[in-house]
């Protein structure tokens, strides 16, 4: 298993800048990555203030921007990705790693079509694809994941919530057959993803595989006449909370819902009339 090299923290400056370059293809970043660390938390070392707009432009043309003034704090990258790549802010994929971690906290745009964009971000950061591919897989299977709102969590059972986030829970192991299938042969981003999805057995948030956006509308479509009882007896909110697994964790108004070793955060209980 290969690991992006990484710079030490203490050989970094403290603004990161870059400019921008498109590529052939007309993808590429767009304006200059300008930080400084935030020294109001000593305990967490990945905390950066964005000092500027900062972007990139997808292959289809579509531009992310990082806006000015967010603060960053690389929890969207989970111990494993640290384990298997790197740490998210430095190394030959900080740029990635900032657009990811600034779209996991806006949570405006779907986590798969994040996780594509951070893909070609990686390959314009002048990583090799299989070396982005890899990232790529270790962040679908154990990176933060979100919901955005009218998607079918929040239709079903969450439409009070103002966030909506967990985190896999998943380990090293269960994703050595998605490293096999890299080491053997050059599979596309889509197979990636189904080869991760049947790696990881706990993907949450919930104990039932999420819906992927293509199944929103079937699910709205059924508003109406009430969710399947499967759905029912399953996301009854007595009985939900009884069954979670660590790991599987939804993330409402609270940050984080989940620590790293994965402790299950519950909804406070409601004091008896």
């Amino acid at each position: 298993m290969f690991k992006i090299g990484r710079q030490t923290l203490a050989g970094m400056a403290m603004a990161l800048v870059a400019t921008a370059v498109l590529c052939a293809g007309g993808s590429g970043f767009l304006g200059r990555v300008a930080v400084e660390w935030d020294d109001n938390d000593l305990f967490n070392r990945h905390r950066l203030v964005l000092l500027a707009d900062f972007g990139f432009q997808d292959d289809a043309g579509k531009q992310w921007v990082a806006r000015k003034g967010i603060t960053l704090d690389g929890t969207s990258f989970t111990p494993v990705f640290e384990q298997l790549v790197g740490l998210p802010f430095v190394g030959e994929h900080r740029r990635a790693g900032i657009l990811q971690d600034y779209f996991a906290q806006q949570l405006s745009e779907d986590w798969r079509t994040v996780r594509r964009m951070y893909y070609e971000s990686l390959l314009a950061e002048g990583l090799s694809v299989n070396e982005a591919k890899t990232a790529y897989a270790v962040l679908y299977g154990a990176g933060m994941r979100w919901e955005v709102k009218g998607s079918s969590c929040y239709v079903n059972c969450h439409s009070a919530a103002s966030a909506l986030r967990w985190k896999p829970d998943v380990t090293e192991a269960e994703l050595e057959p998605v490293f096999d299938l890299l080491n053997e042969s050059s599979p596309t981003l889509d197979e990636i993803d189904r080869a991760v999805d049947a790696a990881v057995p706990k993907p949450g948030p919930h104990l039932f595989s999420q819906l992927r956006p293509e199944d929103n509308n079937a699910i709205k479509g059924r508003r109406d006449n009430g969710p399947p009882a499967a759905t029912q007896s399953r996301e009854d909110p007595e009985s939900a909370d009884d069954q979670a697994v660590p790991g599987n964790v939804l993330d409402t108004d609270s940050e984080p819902a989940v620590d790293a070793a994965g402790e299950v955060a519950r909804e406070p209980e409601e004091e008896p009339n």
